[in-house]
């Protein structure tokens, strides 16, 4: 019978993968986590628990760096610090025991639900402080967090013209500055929560429309 890490050779996925491409550090640490699976035969109760959870929120601490590290670039610094906070926060509590591990884990597996949310478009680009921290893997798969993503809605759309610039002349720095700002806020995601903000943008691009 062939066994786990014969699997995972055949696949390209074995921890001598010299090539160390996505596929081959995720290949690693799923043998790894069945490596610990394994271990928790004959385990029962929270103990068992505890190891399966472990595992699996190992696993996916692993596929949520791999698969979504690019997202930090796009996160408000905000929204990273609490995300920071939250990764040392499971991987301490997973270190307090079986219970501990049963919730640091389920809080990985957590991450990664969030961060895949996140790329499959559920969220907001962060443009308020509110939206910045429900979109924080703290807060994302809470109610609150989901319904705000779910119910995000876009801004209207603008860009200014570099012909416009020249048109208006030097002397109009206000308007450029008025300009500028109302395109920094055009065609981005606001939270249902943020709907306000999203308003007053909607008006900000509208005035800069006209201008």
């Amino acid at each position: 019978m062939m066994g786990v890490t014969d699997t995972f050779t055949q696949l390209g996925l074995a921890t001598g993968n010299q090539n160390m491409t996505k596929a081959g550090i995720l290949g690693n640490s799923t043998v790894k986590a069945l490596q610990q699976l394994k271990a928790t035969k004959g385990l029962t109760g929270v103990n068992k628990t505890a190891g399966v959870t472990g595992a699996v929120g190992g696993l996916a601490d692993t596929a949520d760096q791999m698969f979504f590290g690019d997202q930090v670039a796009k996160n408000s610094d905000l929204t990273n610090n609490i995300n920071s906070a939250y990764d040392m926060a499971s991987s301490a509590i997973m270190t307090m025991g079986p219970y501990g591990a049963i919730i640091g884990g389920a809080m990985k597996i957590g991450g990664l639900l969030s961060d895949g949310l996140t790329a499959l478009g559920v969220g907001t680009d962060q443009m308020t402080t509110t939206d910045q921290i429900l979109d924080s893997k703290f807060m994302k798969l809470t109610p609150v967090g989901l319904i705000n993503g779910i119910g995000a809605s876009t801004s209207d759309k603008f860009s200014v013209d570099s012909n416009v610039r020249e048109q208006i002349g030097g002397s109009y720095k206000g308007a450029y500055s008025f300009m500028d700002d109302a395109a920094s806020k055009a065609n981005k995601k606001y939270g249902l929560f943020s709907s306000g903000a999203r308003n007053d943008a909607n008006e900000q691009i509208g005035k800069a429309k006209v201008m």
